[in-house]
């Protein structure tokens, strides 16, 4: 899809998808000039922006984590599912996000993140479990949690993409097809 198309299907305005270009603020590799992207790239993109949040303005807004480190959030945990969530069968809900650890010595800047990938029954458990790899490296307890919901940024797409009439939307359906 083109440059406009991913634009749409990712519900981001063209002029900002260019500026996070711009900024090398995009979940996936780019090159100037280029042409084509695919479904995944515009579902890492709208994952990201459900990260980065600031949907409204004033004291609706709903701020989350900085465009830098959401993108590279994006970029790392997409290998981390069992399944693609574009090709996700099951109705099981996929999230990710980032946990922010504190150091024991509670000083401001002595903080570590862990990223998730999960149904969100299994957080408790897996920050109990990540909080105990984190207390033998000086860490303590989480000080924030910051979530996306996979499917839903998948499902998403993947209506975008058959409202555009996307030839790309009928691979999100086969799940022998690579994305």
């Amino acid at each position: 899809m083109k440059r406009a198309a991913i634009a749409r299907c990712a519900d981001v305005h063209p002029r900002r998808f260019d500026l996070l270009e711009q900024r090398q603020q995009l979940p996936f590799e780019t090159d100037k000039g280029r042409k084509a992207y695919s479904l995944d790239e515009a579902f890492r993109l709208r994952l990201m922006l459900d990260l980065i949040g600031r949907e409204r303005e004033g004291d609706d807004e709903h701020g989350g984590l900085p465009t830098s480190y959401a993108c590279k959030v994006v970029a790392n945990i997409i290998g981390r599912f069992p399944r693609h969530p574009l090709k996700q069968i099951e109705p099981t809900e996929w999230w990710v996000g980032v946990v922010i650890f504190e150091a024991e010595s509670q000083k401001q800047t002595d903080r570590r993140s862990a990223w998730f990938v999960g149904e969100i029954e299994n957080l408790s458990a897996w920050m109990e479990d990540e909080g105990s790899k984190m207390r033998t490296e000086g860490f303590d307890r989480p000080v924030r949690v910051f979530l996306a919901n996979a499917s839903r940024a998948a499902e998403f797409i993947r209506n975008r993409a058959e409202k555009m009439g996307l030839p790309e939307a009928d691979f999100a359906h086969d799940p022998e097809a690579k994305l």
